[in-house]
């Protein structure tokens, strides 16, 4: 990849600069523009983070706890995520490990997390529904056992439409779940064979629905995908008008799919050919949709897509805003489970071994500096909003932008009058993310190049050509 030696001179050309040759796309690119080295860690160590983290957290903690189950039946095409086919020969017996495993996890990690309430579960994957309705409640209970959690926390649990049925939902919904995610991603036949789920039908997504919405489970999200290369302007907009007048769940999450340059499946067009064809399917289902509600659903858009909730469904809280708060606390269990410890450590499980062992380096940690994390959180903000609450940060945190990013706020005013403070506001006049994404390379520290060239040479795109 050669680049124009002038572009380092200038941080906001050089990330366009970046975005146009496809690196990466923007919501995903600046925060590895701070990414600092990863080491390995054990359970034991991590545990004393742990204990280190609660003894001194805050007010605006936010507690969050996800369980990974890597199991796929088959590999989905556009699938960025390691996953572990679970093949009908001893299939049982893997899954039956792995649970054996988990709750050794849940036994270590549980004496340490007595002061957390836990205000939001998530079992994801993978595919959790592979598991039979025994191996579910095992799960569930185990895990209610072993953490404290809010009397209304939201307790998610991701399923495939073929694997729901009323015996499983039963034992969930008696153990707490009170929302279910169903990974539909299309109901258009043609397009989910292409991605290699041709087993799924509308049929089936239907009667999931049913099996759930019988079963009294409280929040109901099925999530759909824009950017499939089999799809076009007419059946996206099929697909979603199906999903919201037929299916009628609480909500529809529609993500971007993203061209990862590892995957056969996003290779089969050139680059430039798939980002016009995701930005045209996004501008036909853009037109179709021509007021703020649809089908009675509201419709809010940020970087990772488009939501609809039903105009009558109840947001149910889960303890704070985790785009604001300083201090994330995410416990990850699992294989390929990532983990925050108050915004001052990250790491993730790469191995699961057949055995728990507290002493085993299966864990990969970065450490976080404070310029890095109040970085991260503005990032969050301008992924969805066009403004930066300086004041609320100020309160909630003790930090004032104004004065600690005095000489950004300066240039970026002097320049065109890039941004505004109003009152309690930042605001970024573009409109757009790419471009509110691109002005803030201004608030990068004094070691913005350097980490520019760090940048570049993370991307994917790199090479000479």
């Amino acid at each position: 990849m050669r680049i124009e030696g002038s572009l380092i001179h200038d941080p906001r050309s050089y990330y366009a600069w970046i975005v146009d040759k496809g690196c990466f796309h923007h919501e995903n690119a600046l925060p590895s523009l701070f990414c600092s080295e990863e080491k390995p860690f054990n359970p034991l160590a991590i545990r004393e983070e742990w204990h280190k983290a609660l003894h001194s957290v805050g007010p605006n903690a936010f507690f969050r706890l996800y369980v990974h189950i890597p199991f796929c039946e088959s590999k989905c095409a556009y699938c960025m995520f390691p996953t572990d086919i679970l093949r009908s020969q001893g299939a049982a017996a893997k899954a039956e490990e792995y649970l054996e495993y988990l709750a050794s996890c849940f036994r270590f990690f549980s004496p340490v997390t007595r002061g957390a309430v836990f205000s939001a579960i998530n079992i994801g994957g993978g595919t959790p529904s592979l598991l039979s309705a025994r191996q579910l409640g095992r799960l569930a209970s185990s895990l209610r056992k072993a953490f404290s959690v809010w009397n209304n926390c939201r307790f998610s649990v991701e399923m495939n439409p073929k694997d729901v049925t009323t015996e499983k939902v039963t034992i969930l919904k008696s153990l707490g779940c009170n929302r279910v995610s169903l990974g539909i991603q299309s109901l258009n036949a043609k397009v989910l064979a292409s991605v290699n789920r041709g087993h799924q039908t509308q049929e089936i997504s239907e009667r999931a629905l049913e099996t759930l919405k019988k079963a009294g489970i409280e929040h109901i999200n099925c999530d759909l995908l824009l950017g499939l290369t089999e799809d076009t302007g007419e059946t996206l907009i099929e697909s979603v008008d199906a999903a919201l007048s037929r299916l009628q769940p609480s909500s529809v999450m529609i993500y971007y799919v993203e061209r990862l340059q590892h995957l056969d499946y996003s290779m089969r067009i050139p680059e430039p050919e798939w980002y016009r064809h995701r930005q045209a399917l996004e501008k036909a289902f853009v037109r179709h949709l021509s007021h703020k509600k649809h089908h009675g659903y509201d419709i809010t858009h940020d970087a990772n897509g488009y939501e609809f909730v039903k105009t009558t469904q109840t947001r149910r809280r889960t303890g704070g805003n985790d785009r604001l708060a300083v201090e994330l606390m995410e416990l990850g269990l699992g294989k390929n489970a990532r983990s925050t410890i108050g915004g001052v450590l990250e790491y993730r499980t790469l191995n699961t071994p057949a055995v728990f062992d507290k002493n085993e380096r299966s864990i990969m940690g970065k450490r976080i500096s404070p310029h890095e994390r109040l970085a991260r959180q503005i990032i969050g903000c301008l992924s969805s909003l066009e403004r930066i609450p300086w004041r609320m940060m100020l309160e909630t945190q003790g930090i004032d932008l104004l004065d600690y990013f005095k000489e950004s706020i300066d240039r970026l005013t002097r320049e065109g009058g890039r941004i505004t403070v109003d009152g309690d506001d930042i605001r970024f006049l573009a409109t757009k993310p790419t471009e509110r994404m691109t002005d803030f390379l201004y608030f990068l520290d004094y070691g913005r190049y350097g980490a520019l060239r760090n940048f570049r040479r993370r991307s994917p795109g790199r090479g000479s050509g």
